[in-house]
């Protein structure tokens, strides 16, 4: 066990500069080699080098091919890390998967199927669903968010009060915007029967 911590703190180094020159593809490298090894987190580092490639400080301009390229890629390796059962890596995959601005890029193709689309969509909802289910705040969040602009107020306030329940202050302020909006769409609703004879 002791060789494989020294894989990714290797990768670490790479990634970071610590200690070293950074170099990401070697980083990399070393890292596809802690995930074959059975490394829960080897793959979501991966998944992450992919999805922010300015973590690794390699700069990709936005709309460009590798960007959807990289995505494609995050997106492969999230999957790979939460088919072995790695939260984050769920709940990353999730989120690529329902951000509509980024499930293109998954699809691959460029044929608008509003079907392919509601597919995705959820499976991107049961990767989130099964982290947050699992108590990790980021999904429990985000799940609030998708249910939000999804129009189901209840389960939007039902996640998002669990994140807030763990600290979270971004789900405090929705919860509070939520039930701000819910409350004058109610006022409008009584003032519009007050109206009508």
């Amino acid at each position: 066990m002791r060789h494989l911590a020294g894989i990714v703190k290797t990768a670490v180094a790479l990634l970071t500069g610590d200690g070293t020159e950074m170099d990401r593809d070697s980083a990399e490298n070393w890292l596809v080699l802690a995930d074959k090894y059975g490394v829960p987190n080897a793959g979501y580092m991966i998944g992450t080098m992919y999805y922010n490639p300015r973590l690794c400080n390699t700069s990709q301009e936005e709309g460009s091919v590798t960007m959807a390229d990289d995505l494609i890629l995050a997106a492969t390796w999230f999957r790979r890390s939460a088919e072995k059962g790695h939260l984050r890596s769920m709940m990353m995959l999730g989120a690529i998967l329902m951000a509509e601005n980024q499930s293109e890029a998954v699809e691959e193709d460029d044929n608008e199927d509003p079907e392919a689309d509601n597919l995705r969509e959820q499976e991107g909802r049961y990767w989130t669903e099964r982290a947050a289910h699992h108590g990790l705040c980021g999904a429990q969040y985000n799940l609030g968010v998708h249910f939000h602009f999804s129009g189901d107020t209840a389960k939007a306030l039902y996640w998002l009060q669990k994140a807030a329940d763990q600290g979270d202050t971004a789900a405090t302020v929705n919860i509070a915007s939520i039930k701000r909006e819910s409350a004058v769409t109610l006022q409008e609703r009584e003032e519009v029967l007050l109206i009508m004879p």
